[in-house]
């Protein structure tokens, strides 16, 4: 609040004293909230004379009309369907459908989207490989905004391994009749050796590979697989797809 008073009087509001400039102008800084605000505007001159002056300010939210009255600018409503926050995607095509107020324009990444006239749009996107940025704006009549940033991130390459092996050493002592058993008398091992991969390489190349040597002594556990064998963790794989120009070799597997 503004105003002025004759030079040399004193000025308090609500009992807390206000500067008064030279020539008799003060600026009041009032706190309001919203409803009735009442003050007490005190003055007084250099005879010592009082004028007091109680100050009603009223904070509407509403008008006459009851329509709800804003302070700022309105922000265009938007609603967009998207992934949960942080799951990474395994397809480079992301569906996004939403919603704004009728006769908005909407843009995604900067490029625009057709919308229905009831305000709905659906459409996709290309994503590139790895960690990417969605920017979907609602764009009203008036040039207003309304933004939604999400990050994104298309993984190309998902890959399911699983793998295991066991071993055992030991020391066989026997005596009496020994026909039945398999094995003699001294040191033995016994193991196993097996893996299974599945996944997806580059979004597009099914990859399966699987092994297991059955158990048997440490160093026969890969002479039971012939040549055939040994590649089948590959037969899924078309090199000339996947690495063009390139020759794959496999080195063999001995016992």
């Amino acid at each position: 609040m503004q105003g002025r008073t004759e030079p040399g009087n004193t000025i308090e509001v609500d009992g807390i004293p206000i500067p008064v400039k030279s020539d008799g102008s003060f600026t009041i800084p009032l706190e309001l909230r919203r409803g009735s605000n009442p003050f007490g505007l005190l003055v007084r001159d250099t005879a010592g004379t009082i004028r007091l002056v109680n100050l009603m300010v009223t904070v509407n939210d509403r008008d006459q009309n009851g329509e709800l009255i804003l302070a700022t600018e309105p922000i265009p409503n938007l609603m967009v369907q998207l992934p949960p926050r942080g799951a990474p995607l395994t397809q480079p095509i992301l569906a996004i459908t939403g919603a704004t107020d009728p006769g908005n324009r909407v843009e995604i990444n900067g490029e625009a989207v057709a919308v229905a006239t009831d305000g709905t749009f659906t459409t996709s996107v290309t994503l590139p490989p790895g960690e990417s940025e969605l920017v979907i704006k609602a764009i009203d009549a008036d040039g207003r905004i309304g933004e939604i940033r999400r990050a994104v991130e298309f993984k190309d390459t998902d890959l399911f391994f699983l793998a295991f092996g066991d071993g055992k050493v030991g020391w066989l002592n026997s005596k009496g009749y020994l026909e039945g058993t398999d094995k003699e008398d001294g040191f033995y091992t016994e193991g196993r050796i097996a893996f299974y991969l599945k996944g997806v390489v580059k979004g597009k190349y099914l990859v399966t590979a699987a092994l297991d040597t059955g158990r048997s002594e440490f160093e026969d556990l890969f002479k039971d697989l012939d040549n055939k064998q040994n590649k089948r963790f590959l037969t899924n794989l078309d090199p000339d797809k996947i690495y063009p120009g390139q020759v794959l070799r496999i080195p063999e597997l001995e016992g």
